[in-house]
């Protein structure tokens, strides 16, 4: 996992999630779990979801993911503005 933009996380390493049927286990490469909550939340504002509106994003989030989108999309499918 890594941070667009380090400046703002200084001293940032490596997380390393790992879920089992036995719990979820954590390899903080040595920082303090408060650290890493930070470094976890930075990574989520970045992330790009499924319902992101801006056209590239979409696509690449489908691309990456390997979803594709059914007629009821927005994004994909707009519906043509004004009367019908």
């Amino acid at each position: 996992m890594s941070v667009k933009n380090p400046e703002e996380t200084p001293e940032v390493g490596e997380v390393c999630l790992k879920q089992t049927p036995e719990g979820l286990f954590l390899d903080t490469e040595c920082m303090s779990l408060d650290r890493v909550k930070r470094y976890l939340a930075l990574l989520l504002d970045q992330a790009i979801t499924d319902n992101d509106q801006t056209p590239e994003k979409h696509q690449l989030y489908n691309r990456v993911m390997g979803r594709q989108c059914g007629e009821g999309c927005p994004v994909c499918f707009p519906k043509p503005e004004g009367p019908q």
